[in-house]
């Protein structure tokens, strides 16, 4: 019954009941929720800390800072503590480009390869000729990924590599542009030398991508503590980021800037985010003009898999989903080396939240976050919250796991101790040895499979499940072993009785 009430904890914990939160109420209100809520959510998933702005239409934002920056120095969080927005900072880039389009230093329909002065796409199979601006600002260049983790990770002060050789590595085409919604950090780093490459055609200004972005939309935005370059003031107000297992990370910058390398605080974002609405009939307060706002947020490309449990489509540098009330929000998050950053809003009603965290634990945290948030405006919860029933069906296959493999081995060792296997082995023909090494090659597989996993430097069903994976592992490798010893020994019992 111990061992039992072990699994079913953490499940029942999962669903238990949460404070309510009443839609319309003011934001100081849902405040003192967040004071009550988040620090039991921080203890629940071992997250060390987090900061959370809630940006009204007609209330000024509300900030709060909830439990620690630095688990060793006991550091606590505060409202100005920086954090690496990761990819929070594509949506930040496009603002930047926009800029070019607006002041006609860029059309966002002409391939691209036209327009770098130097450099162009490596060798391919695919039609990297016709990648346009717009391709690559809507995840839809055919480009991939790109290497994430450490072998990009460059401690502060460190020399970079080059960036073209950098580019010629990453941005290989995987399939023609506009066929698929493509997640690309290669795509967005492309944009530093496109912007760079103009740039250099201008008698005075920026010449580099970081500069180029705080004249253009940082300094704008009253965004003072953010940067895409390392600052010295950093060392001492960075968070420490925290991995899944909680080993500490120490401060990183990337290779490139525009997908991830934003340095920034919660009050900057949210001032950034506010700047995104659309809410009123007069020209927005922020960088760009209410048409390009707009183009922003249009849909560009519908999301396939994964993606498209949380958003409908992708405009430029923002996910799109309609809320269940029908309203539309935009989006974007950022996972890191021991980081997790969000932000939702509402563009019509200028309504948002941003969330920011030190650890790859947090997405738990963000869908419960989220979660409430809609309820609280009453517009209900975005996609995101799909994490939390999701994650209580996975207890549940977790436990199926482990009751199997329970009774798998409780009714071995009876027969076995019986002799009633013996004699069912004795009388069995060739296909029941069979099935009976195939049982023990499922076991052996499961086991493989797990370890396989564990070998991997980053598994993404850790970061959306950080509580329950370990257990799923675990239920696995029961299973796999109870199924392993279970056909191996059965076999080889009736080679010896027969």
């Amino acid at each position: 019954m111990k061992t039992l009430a072990l699994f079913v904890l953490p499940a029942l914990l999962l669903i238990a009941c949460r404070p309510e939160i009443s839609p319309g109420e003011g934001s100081e209100d849902f405040a003192a929720f967040l004071d009550q809520r988040v620090p039991v959510l921080l203890e629940r998933y071992r997250v060390p800390g987090a900061v959370v702005g809630i940006i009204g239409p007609d209330e000024p934002t509300v900030f709060r800072a909830y439990g620690l920056a630095d688990l060793a120095a006991r550091r606590p969080m505060a409202v100005d503590t920086v954090f690496r927005a990761e990819s929070i900072s594509k949506s930040a880039t496009v603002r930047g480009v926009m800029r070019l389009v607006e002041e006609g230093e860029l059309d966002l329909d002409r391939p691209v390869d036209s327009l770098f002065r130097k450099w162009s796409f490596p060798p391919s199979e695919y039609d990297t000729a016709s990648i346009t601006t717009g391709d690559i600002l809507s995840n839809s260049a055919g480009l991939p990924l790109g290497t994430i983790g450490p072998a990009v990770e460059y401690a502060p002060g460190e020399v970079l590599p080059q960036l073209e050789s950098f580019l010629t590595a990453e941005a290989v085409a995987i399939a023609n542009p506009g066929e698929s919604f493509i997640y690309s950090d290669a795509g967005y780093n492309l944009l530093q030398l496109l912007v760079e490459d103009i740039l250099a055609e201008e008698e005075d200004g920026a010449r580099t991508f970081d500069a180029y972005m705080e004249q253009a939309v940082l300094a704008p935005l009253g965004m003072d503590d953010s940067s895409f370059a390392w600052r010295e003031e950093y060392i001492d107000r960075i968070a420490t980021a925290y991995e899944s297992d909680g080993t500490p990370v120490a401060p990183y910058q990337y290779a490139a800037m525009p997908s991830g390398g934003l340095f920034s605080t919660l009050p900057d974002l949210c001032r950034f985010v506010a700047a995104g609405s659309l809410a009123g009939e007069t020209e927005p307060a922020g960088v760009l003009t209410r048409e390009s706002l707009k183009a922003i947020y249009r849909p560009r490309v519908e999301i396939p898999g994964l993606f498209g449990f949380v958003a409908d489509s992708y405009g430029y540098g923002h996910f799109i989903e309609t809320l269940p009330d029908g309203s539309r929000a935009v989006w974007h998050g950022g996972q890191g080396h021991g980081w997790m950053t969000h932000f939702h809003l509402l563009p019509e009603t200028g309504e948002g939240i941003v969330i920011l965290t030190n650890s790859q634990r947090s997405w738990p945290l963000l869908a419960e976050l989220l979660t409430a948030w809609g309820e609280w405006t009453g517009h209900g919860a975005p996609g995101f919250g799909v994490i939390l029933p999701a994650t209580r069906i996975l207890w549940g296959a977790i436990l199926l796991l482990y009751g199997s493999a329970f009774i798998l081995l409780v009714r071995s060792v009876g027969e076995l101790r019986s002799g009633g296997r013996i004699a069912a082995l004795r009388s069995s023909d060739r296909r029941d040895r069979t099935r009976r090494l195939l049982q023990a090659a499922g076991g052996a597989a499961l086991i493989a499979l797990v370890a396989w996993r564990a070998s991997l430097p980053y598994v993404f069903e850790t970061s959306i499940f950080p509580t329950a994976i370990p257990w799923l592992a675990g239920a696995l490798l029961t299973l796999g072993a109870v199924l392993l010893i279970g056909g191996t020994v059965a076999a080889a019992t009736r080679d010896q009785t027969s």
